[in-house]
């Protein structure tokens, strides 16, 4: 599987900018995140949306066809942000004249790839923390305000993890009374 950093990212973004007659929007989630904003080594399969304009799409089906590389678009399947992330949404600066691209604010973005937990997803989230440290406060907020699929049990244990990962065990051992009582567990 062919993977893509940030200049590859960014390149393709350029050309669908470029393909674009009026402004519209982009939501970008997942890997690519990381890439765009902290980690320009971090690599991506393809790009996840979480939505867009339709001229975006039109754009990114003409792009893939004439240009390289022709990095793959999606729709995100399976992100789970918190409740009301699109209210924190940032710009990202990239200089498009007509693409607005705006991604999750940071911790909105770490409790996302936190609901998947790959080993990968949560190296980023670190990587994350160690550029631009996260607030226990803010995670344990966010944790509160996302709704998963699956059990919420599973979620809370990869939330756990994820807070020894960035803050210390003790710090996660002693919030699993207060998510416990908050998941009515």
């Amino acid at each position: 599987m062919q993977r893509f950093g940030r200049h590859d990212v960014e390149a393709f973004l350029r050309s669908v900018d470029a393909q674009l007659a009026e402004p519209c929007t982009v939501v970008l989630v997942g890997s690519t995140v990381a890439a765009l904003q902290w980690d320009e080594s971090n690599l991506s399969a393809d790009i996840d949306v979480w939505s867009a304009d339709a001229a975006f799409w039109d754009a990114c089906r003409r792009v893939s066809t004439a240009a390289a590389p022709a990095i793959p678009v999606h729709r995100a399947s399976i992100a789970e942000p918190p409740q009301d992330f699109e209210t924190r949404l940032i710009p990202l600066s990239m200089g498009l004249s007509r693409l607005a691209v705006v991604v999750p604010e940071d911790h909105d973005w770490a409790i996302a790839k936190t609901t998947r937990a790959l080993e990968h997803d949560l190296r980023a989230v670190e990587f994350l923390h160690s550029c631009r440290p996260l607030s226990l406060l803010t995670l344990v907020e966010r944790y509160r305000e996302t709704w998963v699929t699956g059990p919420r049990s599973r979620f809370r244990l990869k939330f756990l993890d994820l807070v020894a990962r960035l803050f210390g065990e003790d710090a996660a051992e002693k919030l699993v009374p207060e998510l416990e009582k908050a998941d009515g567990a």
